[in-house]
């Protein structure tokens, strides 16, 4: 059953759906991996001293 669920999950049911029907079955949850983007502003200060 989980596995089924698990493969369900991958190709496009909600997860949260899949997740809740696990628990009822008090079986462990689908792992979940997040991807997030972070954009973070830089500074660089660049000196030319003569030589």
């Amino acid at each position: 059953m989980w596995q089924t669920l698990r493969d369900a999950a991958a190709d496009g049911v909600d997860p949260d759906h899949a997740d809740d029907i696990l628990r009822t079955l008090e079986l462990p949850t689908l792992a979940r991996r997040w991807q997030v983007r972070l954009t973070l502003p830089a500074s660089i200060e660049v000196r030319h001293e003569p030589r």
